[in-house]
């Protein structure tokens, strides 16, 4: 699959990366009222995926990344995993990432299955389906880690 035009090329893996995953898995419009205290293992596996390629990400929990003022300001990747039904606070988390970062928005789990939708109501570059932590290993070794986005990626 083809990227849409509006992908350009963006210099954001390289050695100082830091990498955030925002787990916004089951929290609806922002706010879990049950498992709080769990990671998804979407979530987790990406950031393992991370590590093995030499990063050093950090995991937070939806809830968390927005009500904090200040603590993510220092990452220049954004990784969210959500449902559809977790769309509202997935465009909020954009929102409050765009408002102080330029860094680009990847967007995965099952909230990209349908990839035009999740990007065109979160505002997010990339939404990544199918199976998450292969796509990213793609997108990585595919040119992403040194500036390049690939545009032949079966699920991207």
């Amino acid at each position: 699959m083809k990227l849409p035009p509006r992908f350009i090329p963006i210099n954001v893996f390289n050695a100082n990366v830091k990498p955030l995953i925002v787990d916004a898995l089951a929290s609806g419009k922002g706010i879990r009222h049950s498992t709080q205290d769990v990671i998804g293992a979407g979530p987790r596996t990406v950031a393992g995926v991370l590590e093995v390629k030499g990063f050093s990400p950090v995991i937070a929990p939806v809830d968390v990344f927005l009500d904090e003022k200040s603590r993510f300001r220092d990452y220049n990747v954004l990784l969210i995993s959500g449902m559809t039904s977790d769309l509202p606070a997935i465009q909020k988390s954009v929102r409050k990432w765009r408002k102080s970062n330029s860094g680009p928005v990847i967007i995965g789990g099952p909230a990209a299955s349908e990839p035009d939708r999740v990007l065109s109501r979160t505002g997010g570059d990339i939404a990544v389906t199918g199976e998450g932590e292969y796509s990213l290993l793609e997108l990585l070794d595919g040119g992403l880690e040194s500036g390049k986005i690939p545009d032949n990626l079966e699920d991207v």
